[in-house]
């Protein structure tokens, strides 16, 4: 009875809210800058923040409130308002302040956001309002990629997977963890930092490990999965790693907020899918309009 009237209110819906895709997405989404010139800019933004959504880019998108869109195939699948906050070492910052989705019918949204609104909210999940849910979702719309970040200080190590992160410029790269998780801090006192993009067929150890966020640094001999490269031990399913120095950082809302340059970096496998996430209502509507749709169920 549950199940016919969850199916009923909601339709037929995929059992996980995101949704492990390859980054390299067929058919993906792109975000245009929208006004007086349009500008595709998915190439120019990173995803840095979800209480409140937090956008960076490269570019100064120029006035203080900016519209974007996300769009595929002439479609537009949502809309974002975002209102110019700051830059920060050569990266102009973008906080959201609304969204449409376009995604599914109104009586689906409505039961969607009543369903996040009255979702149990464990010690690890975030509560968000209706207006900031709907700006997730826009944002999640994109592959965004999940790699690990590999804290190592004396011995011990934390593993942990981050999907807000990106490079910009020439040499420099940014990412944002949770101010109140023990990895920001691990982070922040850390002696080598290591970002792993991690092969798609990894994608549940790679969630497994997002416990880790509020776990303990442990002896790197305790750790399952490492292999021996030439930059140390890394985990297994690595494609491509970087080794980051923190240069910069920044308080914003729950998050904080990395500045980092680029001290070295390697890609280990050419072939390989990268390991990335949607939110299940795009993959649901890519399904729905008969997308070719390669995803994996953890």
């Amino acid at each position: 009875m549950r199940s016919s009237l969850k199916q009923i209110f909601f339709g037929k819906e995929l059992s996980q809210e995101y949704i492990c895709v390859p980054r390299s997405l067929p058919n993906a989404p792109r975000l245009f800058l929208v006004g007086t010139e349009e500008q595709d800019i998915t190439k120019h933004h990173v995803l840095l923040g979800y209480k409140p959504l937090i956008f960076g880019s490269s570019l100064d998108l120029g006035a203080e409130m900016i519209q974007l869109e996300v769009r595929q195939e002439g479609a537009v699948l949502a809309k974002l308002g975002l209102n110019r906050i700051e830059n920060t070492c050569g990266l102009f910052l973008y906080e959201g302040v609304s969204a449409k989705l376009n995604l599914s019918g109104k009586w689906r949204q409505f039961f969607l956001e009543q369903r996040e609104r009255l979702k149990d909210k464990g010690p690890s999940n975030i509560d968000l309002s209706r207006s900031l849910f709907k700006q997730v979702v826009a944002a999640y719309c994109i592959p965004r990629s999940i790699p690990l970040m590999m804290v190592k200080k004396i011995g011990s190590v934390n593993i942990f997977p981050t999907d807000l992160h990106g490079g910009y410029g020439e040499n420099s790269y940014t990412s944002s963890l949770r101010i109140d998780g023990k990895a920001c801090a691990q982070l922040m006192e850390a002696e080598q930092i290591l970002l792993c993009s991690m092969s798609l067929d990894r994608c549940k150890d790679v969630y497994n490990m997002g416990r880790n966020h509020m776990g303990e640094m442990r002896p790197i001999e305790e750790w399952p999965n490492l292999v021996e490269t030439e930059f140390g031990t890394i985990p297994k399913g690595t494609i491509a790693l970087k080794e980051l120095k923190i240069v910069d950082h920044k308080d914003m809302g729950i998050h904080r907020v990395f500045s980092y340059n680029v001290k070295k970096e390697k890609t280990l496998a050419h072939n390989e899918a990268e390991l990335a996430h949607c939110h299940r209502e795009y993959i649901q509507w890519r399904l729905k309009n008969k997308f070719v749709s390669e995803y994996l169920l953890r």
